[in-house]
């Protein structure tokens, strides 16, 4: 059974801007630490799957291939340092569409998980909004949050991409607390 850790896109891998699209190269930057914390994660035997809420993606103010360029860019170079995703789910939606994929909901992922052999000891949510905490609560993953923020119901939380990552690996070693019940939600 798989290990599997779910990522968010903008604010974990790569930085958020002010005006909250990365719809250029230009502002293309990654988290520190994060390449080397996907890495180890890779290493421990985690399956990655990318899971990320798009803002309006296909409108006139975000268009497909602007996504595309700057998306491509980000597997290339996580592929070249044997980082890869079994899947990557995107919401195009805005927040007052009130779609079922948008996290925290699970309708994104909901046909992956129902149809992915997966140990649910070892299934983790990485993201760096409470929207992502909320998502792991819904899949009865744990939640890790990118955050220095000091209020948050994550199970961990810290401003540091790798120390992130490595509370993940070293979690994973210590299987035996208890889960969350799996819970679906509407």
């Amino acid at each position: 059974m798989k290990k599997l850790l779910f990522v968010d896109r903008d604010g974990t891998i790569i930085r958020e801007p002010p005006d909250k699209q990365i719809d250029s190269l230009e502002k293309l930057w990654f988290i520190p630490g994060i390449i080397t914390g996907l890495k180890t994660l890779v290493d421990a035997g985690f399956t990655l799957v990318m899971v990320s809420n798009q803002d309006g993606l296909g409108s006139k103010k975000y268009p497909r291939e602007t996504f595309r360029a700057v998306q491509k860019k980000i597997i290339t170079l996580l592929r070249g340092e044997g980082i890869h995703f079994e899947r990557i789910f995107i919401c195009p939606h805005w927040k007052s569409d009130y779609c079922s994929c948008r996290k925290p909901k699970i309708g994104l992922v909901d046909a992956y998980l129902k149809r992915t052999k997966f140990d649910r000891i070892h299934a983790f949510m990485l993201g760096d909004r409470e929207t992502d905490v909320e998502f792991a609560r819904n899949l009865g993953f744990h939640s890790v949050r990118l955050t220095g923020r000091k209020r948050s119901l994550a199970e961990y939380k810290t401003d540091n991409a790798l120390d992130a990552c490595t509370y993940i690996v070293r979690s994973e070693k210590y299987s035996a607390r208890k889960r969350m019940p799996f819970k679906r939600q509407a």
